[in-house]
């Protein structure tokens, strides 16, 4: 094998340095640009062969692998072999693409997974992971959006999407920056095999943390605390709950309540 990968190397480098962006390399084993090794049974050796190659992407030509299974006709065994072809075209990337994402199928359609992170918000988030995994966002699914600030944690669903590419997306955890990383894979099947769509949530869970209040700030809070805890608190709506335009919702909504419908209508128009 040693000769065959010197003689290959000497047959497609002359293309490589020239960088012939379409041309062929003539070739008198019937692929211009490929090698196959010799047959092998031993796996840690194919995937060491296979670690080499994959760790010199900036090798000149860029060599590409995998493994090719020939079956014996008459005794019906198999035998594997390592195949090494030159990257020397566009049509060769874009094979060597599907090579690197080989094992990077799903096995089920949809899976779901924990989202944490900081200081960012959800939409955001799901942006730079699925830039991350190369697909488009809308196969990531949320049931809600989470707040900027805070430390947060959700469910999201993932179609076409396996827990091989959503590991690789954690390794850069520690120096990104806002903090994102995902856990808690699991596959879905039957029924829950669907995306996650906006509100299709039981609730949140909130922990309040007050820091820095001091002393004094602590004589303030405790009766407040104690309070909130054994009689709950008023759920006041906030501004953004009514609208900015000339129909507040609310004045929307007494109108609806009423069975004004002409009216509720009118008002949504105007507004």
């Amino acid at each position: 094998d040693v000769e065959r990968f010197v003689a290959f190397l000497k047959r497609v480098q002359p293309a490589a340095e020239a960088g012939k962006g379409e041309g062929e390399v003539s070739s008198g084993d019937g692929a211009s640009n490929e090698l196959v090794l010799s047959p092998s049974d031993d796996k840690e050796r194919r995937t060491q062969v296979h670690r080499l190659f994959k760790s010199k992407p900036n090798n000149l030509p860029t060599i590409a692998t995998d493994t090719v299974v020939a079956v014996d006709k008459a005794t019906g065994l198999e035998t594997k072999s390592i195949r090494l072809f030159a990257v020397l075209n566009r049509n060769d990337r874009k094979r060597k693409r599907a090579m690197d994402n080989r094992g990077n199928v799903s096995k089920t359609k949809f899976c779901k997974f924990l989202l944490y992170k900081e200081n960012v918000e959800t939409q955001h988030a799901l942006q730079m992971l699925s830039k991350s995994l190369r697909c488009k966002p809308r196969r990531l699914g949320f049931a809600g959006t989470k707040d900027k600030r805070g430390v947060t944690v959700q469910w999201c669903t993932g179609f076409k999407i396996n827990e091989r590419q959503l590991s690789h997306f954690n390794r850069g955890a520690g120096k990104r920056r806002p903090v994102i990383c995902v856990g808690n894979y699991e596959g879905l099947e039957g029924p829950e095999a669907k995306s996650l769509g906006i509100g299709q949530l039981k609730g949140n869970h909130f922990d309040v943390i007050l820091r820095d209040i001091g002393e004094a700030g602590r004589e303030f809070a405790s009766p407040a605390v104690t309070s909130l805890r054994e009689n709950g608190f008023i759920n006041y709506y906030g501004m953004q709950r009514f609208g900015t335009g000339a129909s507040p919702t609310h004045k929307v909504g007494i109108e609806l309540l009423k069975g004004n419908w002409a009216q509720a209508c009118k008002m949504l128009l105007a507004g």
